[in-house]
């Protein structure tokens, strides 16, 4: 074994001799938990499978809390906190005077439901 191949065995043994990803300029459009999303479903943590991607039946609860935010089933965390960030802004009572604060109390409710539910982990 050379000098070179004996670095890159151990480079590549620093990480299990698993894949990764390269920093650059593309990643940059990932969220955090987007690119966390992606790392589980490459190494299967969690128990992921194939046969997991069936989507899971979505109660009336959550449709509730869905729609109150404007978004359709079924949608990822980052989508959901994504929306939760951009209707806090817009209903905040600094932005518009206190005029929509039920509406904002509601998005708070959904997010906050929505949040604690582990179908959209």
């Amino acid at each position: 074994m050379s000098d070179k191949q004996a670095q890159d065995y151990y480079l590549d043994s620093i990480t299990g001799h698993r894949p990764t990803y390269k920093r650059a300029e593309d990643f940059k459009r990932y969220s955090a938990e987007d690119l966390r999303e992606e790392v589980f479903r490459e190494f299967r943590f969690g128990g992921y499978s194939e046969n997991q991607n069936k989507q899971k039946e979505i109660s009336p609860e959550d449709r509730k809390a869905l729609k109150v935010l404007g978004l359709n089933a079924p949608a990822t965390t980052s989508e959901i906190k994504r929306k939760y960030k951009e209707l806090a802004k817009r209903y905040h009572p600094d932005v518009n005077g206190g005029v929509e604060s039920e509406k904002l109390k509601a998005i708070n409710q959904a997010y906050s439901y929505l949040k604690n539910r582990k179908a959209y982990d």
